[in-house]
């Protein structure tokens, strides 16, 4: 099942939301998220999340795996160790 939603902050490490669907704390899940490079169009982002923070349809979601080269580079950031 899809569900559509708003993000509200973004980091490395996970995505606040507000999406309108029933989910559970604890719960894993696939996070679709266009993200905007440095003067270019967004890039289409997926990644696996967790489910750890809820109040009422907002969620915190906590990504599964670091960030990766490809999304540091779209964030405007160096990977760890490329300095």
């Amino acid at each position: 099942m899809t569900y559509k939603g708003v993000g509200r902050d973004i980091s490395g490490f996970g995505i606040g939301a507000v999406v309108s669907a029933p989910l559970d704390i604890g719960e894993e899940i696939w996070v679709r998220y266009d993200h905007p490079s440095a003067g270019l169009t967004a890039q289409s982002v997926v990644r696996r999340a967790i489910v750890r923070q809820r109040h009422g349809y907002r969620y915190g979601f906590e990504f599964l795996h670091p960030v990766d080269e490809r999304l540091s580079v779209a964030l405007g950031r160096e990977t760890p160790g490329t300095a």
